[in-house]
Parts: C-alpha cells; sequence; structure tokens
C-alpha cells in the first residue's frame, strides 16, 4: 500500500480482502468503517422510512459481508420503524450497474407518482 491519494482504491481493497481473509488489524479497521456507514445508513433510513437497502459499489466489493452484519445489526436495532416494519439492508449483484438502476427508478418515479400541486386554483 501506498497512501498515495492516486491509490486509494486499491489499498483499500487490499486492507477489505485482508480483512474478508481473517487479518485482525485489517478487520478492526473495516469494521470501524462500517460503523460509520451504519450511523449514516441509519440516519438515511429513519429520515426516508425505507424498507431495504442496498449496498453497492467498489467499496463493497471485498469486504462487503463485514460492512453488511455491521449495517444490519445497527438499522435492526435503532431504525425508528423497527416496530412497525422491518428494513432489509442487503448487498447488491456486483454484476448490475447500481447507479443506472437507481437513476432509473428515480425517472420512472418521477413520471409516474402523483403529485400534489399546491397554491393553484
Amino acid at each position: 500500500m501506498s497512501g498515495a491519494e492516486a491509490d486509494v482504491r486499491r489499498d483499500f481493497a487490499a486492507v477489505g480482502r485482508a480483512a474478508a481473509q481473517g487479518d485482525a488489524a485489517c478487520a478492526t479497521l473495516i469494521e470501524g468503517s462500517a460503523r460509520y456507514v451504519a450511523q449514516a445508513m441509519l440516519s438515511v433510513v429513519n429520515l426516508l422510512d425505507l424498507d431495504r437497502v442496498y449496498l453497492a459499489g467498489p467499496g463493497f466489493a471485498e469486504a462487503g459481508p463485514i460492512y453488511l452484519q455491521v449495517i444490519r445489526d445497527v438499522v435492526t436495532r435503532f431504525a425508528r420503524t423497527r416496530d412497525i416494519h422491518g428494513v432489509e439492508v442487503v448487498l447488491s449483484d456486483p454484476a448490475r450497474d447500481a447507479a443506472a438502476v437507481g437513476a432509473a427508478a428515480l425517472a420512472l418515479q418521477q413520471s409516474l407518482t402523483p403529485h400534489m400541486v399546491v397554491g393553484r386554483d
């Protein structure tokens, strides 16, 4: 690992791979990172009342199962709606292009969801 800004993705993948293979120091780093992501995800889940969250992207390629476990635990324990409905946290299929699917979903939602117009007579 070089620590150079240009090598961040490669270095992160190396740490994630080592964590997934049982390196205790790397696992501690990834679990700490996962706790930060989990807190951010909990905020989003509570704000938007989500029932499903997909974890996608290169950051989850090597250490996705570690992130998944930590995020599921935090969301399951602390989501404000946990008594009303659960929140499913899943790793996205790496073959899918999550960004394109998300963009398409937003476009369809905008087109197909009725919107209330305020202030028109």
